[in-house]
């Protein structure tokens, strides 16, 4: 009895340890003031714009409209940002699909913004119990299922899950779906038609969240076809799939004329780089998988991904059958091979650039973990003690990883600290002088009016706005200095720094060199 109870207290405490410290990261990473920045500014951004102006808002959240009625100023650009010179259309909208942030704008007027930080830790805090559940449904009881877990949700995954995203809302939803799939496929139900018409649904609704679920969920249609040979099913799971998300499609093409929604019309319609030939779509799974100058590969990342390729061969070998594991490994193996032909951009940089890659990551996880169930790696205890050292090993190289990529968010945190302290020398205004500087408005964005100048004539213009005496933050950013190669070329004039501040107009009063920028505090003569 006192074994049984520890097979299942022990597991919950590691699990909450694991919660504990993600709130803990959180609370340090908000000690001198809400952290977020890049994507999850954006995205706090768009929450107080249904906030403020009403869920079904779309033009952007800009404290300064008063000033720049027409977003000329706007320091928000590609991919984030989409304008319109048509007067019976917004003239700028924010490309996020809006549905999590809904809850955000709700919760916002109920908790400060400190607070609804924690949210997508919620999310993932039961994602990681709700994953342990699915281990033990596709029969991998073991006290090494927590070695799994620990692997997956402390890993790669963690870093979007401290941002401010919908990410963790998505796995979530995400794995609901596949617990109840293997669960349903484990049982002996007679009402199975619509459990799996239920199960499609739910995929359906956690498109609304991650457009590029799309080939993880065709895939795992394919699989689930050809290897439990089930027409019956998989149709009924396809129809559950295309009815929910037709509601997504049909909601963007309201809003934004195209199916896919304004992230579609952003990030591919605008960008030259989406029309890739062959070989950049190799070089660009290379990237996913191997890493490369711009970011960490999944390999790189999480070793137990070479295992997980593994696994399948070695049941072959052994004639081992396991058909749920190998309907969610190979589903999600094609998915992560076939990334290059439905993301056609890096994910972010450094350890920041895997997050397309979840949803066939923990196909695979769920896949393997149901090949290492059956397998006498975990029964006999010689295969016990070796597989409790490889998973050891794996356990502290993913470890090691997953703290650089952490220790990368504290260090910002305190960077953009510093830089804010230097931003509130000026009551109102901050002026940068190149989008490159824009990704450190953070939580300053909402309080302050920050303008965007990419030339004199734009810089003398907003100028003649201001009072006399007014004193301002101007950002001179280092010349031609790029985010990333997917910025469109197009846009490489706005990361220029042409502004040549007239000293017959503006007063200096004081220049600070602080992270590779100027930081200018003037005053309007």
């Amino acid at each position: 009895m006192k074994y049984l109870k520890l097979r299942t207290i022990f597991p919950i405490l590691v699990y909450m340890i694991l919660v504990v410290y993600l709130i803990q990261f959180r609370y340090k990473l908000d000690k001198n003031g809400p952290y977020f920045t890049s994507d999850g500014a954006i995205k706090i951004y768009q929450t107080y714009q249904y906030k403020e102006n009403g869920l079904l808002s779309l033009e952007c959240y800009y404290p300064s409209r008063s000033l720049d009625p027409n977003f000329e100023f706007y320091p928000i650009s590609y991919p984030w940002a989409i304008f319109s010179s048509d007067s019976n259309k917004e003239r700028c909208v924010l490309e996020y699909p809006p549905f999590f942030y809904w809850i955000g704008a709700i919760l916002l007027s109920i908790v400060s913004l400190k607070i609804l930080l924690y949210l997508p830790i919620l999310f993932y805090s039961l994602a990681i119990f709700l994953f342990d559940a699915i281990l033990l449904v596709v029969g991998f009881r073991s006290f090494f299922r927590i070695f799994i877990v620990a692997l997956s949700f402390f890993s790669f995954p963690i870093l979007t899950s401290i941002d401010y995203t919908e990410s963790s809302f998505f796995l979530l939803i995400y794995l609901i779906a596949f617990y109840m799939l293997a669960h349903t496929i484990k049982s002996d139900q007679k009402k199975k038609s619509l459990n799996f018409l239920l199960i499609g649904a739910i995929l359906g609704f956690s498109f609304f969240f991650r457009l590029e679920i799309i080939f993880p969920v065709v895939f795992l249609l394919i699989c689930f076809l050809f290897i439990m040979r089930d027409i019956k099913n998989t149709l009924l799971m396809g129809v559950g799939f295309a009815a929910i998300a037709s509601i997504f499609l049909l909601y963007n093409f309201s809003v934004s004329g195209h199916i896919l929604g304004f992230r579609y019309v952003s990030s591919i319609n605008l960008n030259e780089n989406s029309g890739a030939g062959i070989y950049e779509r190799f070089q660009l799974l290379k990237a996913y998988l191997w890493g490369d100058s711009l970011m960490i590969g999944i390999f790189q990342f999480n070793p137990l991904c070479f295992f997980m390729i593994v696994a399948p061969v070695v049941s072959l070998v052994l004639r081992k059958s396991n058909r749920i594991g190998s309907m969610f490994i190979f589903s999600g193996i094609f998915a992560i091979l076939s990334i290059p032909f439905y993301v056609t951009f890096y994910g972010g940089v450094g350890y920041f650039g895997l997050r397309y890659l979840e949803a066939p990551f923990f196909l695979m996880v769920i896949g393997f973990s149901s090949y290492l169930g059956e397998s006498k790696f975990i029964k006999d205890s010689v295969w016990k003690t070796i597989t409790f050292v490889i998973l050891s090993f794996l356990i502290y190289f993913n470890l090691v990883t997953t703290r650089e990529g952490l220790k990368v968010l504290r260090s910002a945190s305190a960077d953009l600290h510093a830089l804010h302290v230097e931003f509130d020398k000026s009551s109102k205004f901050v002026i940068h002088t190149s989008l490159y500087s824009s990704i450190w408005m953070g939580n300053s964005f909402l309080n302050k009016n920050h303008i965007l100048t990419t030339d004199t004539h734009a810089y003398e213009t907003f100028l003649d706005k201001l009072k006399e005496k007014e004193q301002f933050i101007v950002i001179q950013s280092p010349q031609d200095i790029y985010i990333s190669s997917d910025i469109p070329k197009s846009l490489y004039q706005r990361y220029k720094t042409n502004v040549k501040i007239d000293p017959k107009k503006t007063e200096i009063l004081e220049i600070k060199k602080l992270f590779g920028v100027n930081i200018i505090l003037a005053k309007k003569k």
